[in-house]
């Protein structure tokens, strides 16, 4: 920091609406007397689930697009779940 100092660096991620209790708590329980914060924007691909049947069970796949862009993704639970399925099995 300034003149070499030590300093510990806080990242908040927040709501706008929460700004002002946010703003609150860092002053009261730190020792700034001042920060910086910029306001951001996110762009979200569509999504909707399509199920998707394998050997193995059925599968809800994600699928997110944007223009021509399309992105499948199978659901971690339902995997976790044909996996742990599967492997009772082989044993």
């Amino acid at each position: 920091m300034k003149k070499n100092r030590f300093a510990t660096q806080l990242s908040v991620i927040i709501n706008q609406q929460d700004l002002e209790t946010i703003t609150y708590l860092i002053f009261k329980h730190t020792s700034t007397v001042g920060f910086r914060y910029h306001s951001f924007k996110r762009k979200v691909m569509s999504r909707h689930f399509i199920k998707v049947t394998t050997p193995f069970g059925a599968v809800s796949v994600k699928v997110a697009t944007f223009k021509d862009i399309v992105k499948q993704t199978p659901e971690f639970d339902d995997c976790l779940a044909i996996s742990k399925k599967v492997q009772s099995i082989n044993r």
